[in-house]
């Protein structure tokens, strides 16, 4: 490159004095960067050469305005999951939680009632506990979380042990708390309210759940018992 600055310096010393206006200079035996020079020519301020093989391009180095990646970067506008990461909008469960809608079905194990009508109450139905069997009543609680009452059982002879239980899934022991399960031969009872109470069967409201009831021994025969359920009135 230093072979050809000085042609060029000395191409524009010629030409300020008019030497090479317009006119080539022929030369010999001049070569820039081993390449001939046939003559020279200083026309508007330019210098323009005359070789016998292409010369070097100077202001044009390799990889200068495309630099390997510029403007396609890996992953940009595209990076995984964006848009879609697993499990938005349809989360395991959620509108099916267990109990909820489930409906009671006969089967060699349980007997289905006609469900509670929870806003009200009843006093000593005759209850037919059968052999073998839970008899299950479905029912769904109230918007109420100050909503309250009581189920009583009062059994008749032969007095069998007998037990009940509320529960999320029918003839389950899956209980809503720890409170929602009696066992006695005569009378026996649950306790409910809807919302967190330590000493009651605490249910939450606005959902599934069912009553059950069976002997305890389940070879024992048919019998019955008295059913009475009461309630704080504000359902």
């Amino acid at each position: 490159m230093k072979k050809l600055f000085i042609a060029t310096g000395l191409a524009l010393t010629l030409g300020s004095t008019g030497a090479l206006a317009d006119h080539p200079l022929f030369v010999n035996n001049v070569k820039l960067d081993g390449v001939d020079v046939t003559s020279f020519t200083f026309t508007n301020g330019a210098l323009r050469l005359t070789t016998t093989a292409p010369l070097a391009v100077v202001g044009d180095e390799p990889g200068n305005g495309d630099e390997p990646g510029n403007g396609d970067e890996p992953g940009n506008g595209d990076e995984p999951g964006n848009g879609d990461e697993p499990g938005n909008g349809d989360e395991p469960g959620n509108g099916d939680e267990p109990g909820n809608g489930v409906s009671c079905v006969n089967s060699a194990t349980i007997t289905c009632t006609a469900p509670f009508d929870w806003r009200g109450g009843e006093s000593n139905t005759s209850v037919t506990i059968p052999k073998g069997k839970t008899l299950v009543t479905p029912f769904t609680t109230t918007l109420n979380p100050a909503y309250y009452g009581k189920i009583l059982f009062e059994a008749n002879h032969p007095l069998p042990v007998t037990e009940v239980w509320i529960s999320k899934t029918p003839g389950k022991h899956d209980y809503p708390s720890s409170r929602c399960h009696a066992k006695s031969s005569f009378m026996y009872s649950i306790d409910w309210v809807q919302r967190s109470v330590n000493s009651r069967c605490s249910l939450e409201i606005d959902r599934s759940y069912y009553f059950n009831i069976k002997h305890s021994d389940q070879a024992q025969a048919a019998s019955t018992t008295a059913r009475t359920r009461t309630n704080s009135g504000n359902p």
